[in-house]
């Protein structure tokens, strides 16, 4: 069954097997998912199906695994010559690895990406992941290391929407005074909003 899904690669095009290895792990079919994914020739394609199979073993609580099989979703990604397709492929991982909790190594893949774009991208995937899993000093400290000023400012203000969350609202408002400087314009009105929301939660 496997080799002729391989046959099918010219047929169906690269973004095929990653969907069917997605289709395979909540089937169940978890030996045949690995067996396709290490099929697959297309290294965008190859890194899904082995992330895909990465998120089923950490919700079948099997994390050592899972962090195997990101490490080589990793390993193929360092094999892509191509600037543009390697930071679209660390882009990926940066955003998969901090999902699943692994800041550190998520934090490592973004600083090592070469495209300056895709790197804050990535940054604030991490410094958000981070921010909504209570690593406010962490999340502070990636988002600060973005340069462009409409990126760093949409991180800051998930940081201090965090930190309202948390009952720090005075931090929280000198937080998104700061996006206000950056922005040259007013704080975002939807993270007001939602911080007005809980500060009359915590009836202050």
């Amino acid at each position: 069954i496997v080799a002729r899904k391989i046959e099918a690669e010219n047929y169906f095009g690269t973004g095929y097997f990653s969907v069917v290895v997605q289709a395979l792990c909540k089937a169940g079919d978890i030996d045949q998912a690995i067996e396709l994914a290490h099929k697959i020739k297309s290294p965008g394609d190859k890194i899904r199906a082995l992330l895909n199979i990465a998120e089923h073993m950490a919700d079948t609580e099997n994390e050592l695994r899972a962090s195997a099989f990101r490490a080589e979703a990793i390993e193929v990604a360092q094999l892509v010559s191509e600037p543009v397709a390697q930071a679209e492929t660390f882009l990926q991982i940066a955003s998969a690895l901090s999902t699943a909790g692994e800041f550190k190594l998520a934090r490592e893949v973004a600083e090592t990406m070469v495209g300056p774009t895709r790197k804050e991208f990535a940054l604030d995937v991490v410094a958000q992941n981070l921010a909504k899993a209570g690593e406010i000093d962490q999340a502070r400290e990636v988002a600060e290391m973005i340069v462009t000023t409409s990126i760093k400012a949409k991180s800051l203000e998930i940081v201090a929407l965090n930190l309202a969350r948390d009952g720090e609202f005075d931090q929280a408002l000198e937080l998104a005074r700061k996006t206000q400087r950056l922005n040259s314009l007013s704080i975002n009105p939807e993270v007001l909003s939602k911080m007005s929301h809980l500060l009359t939660e915590a009836g202050e």
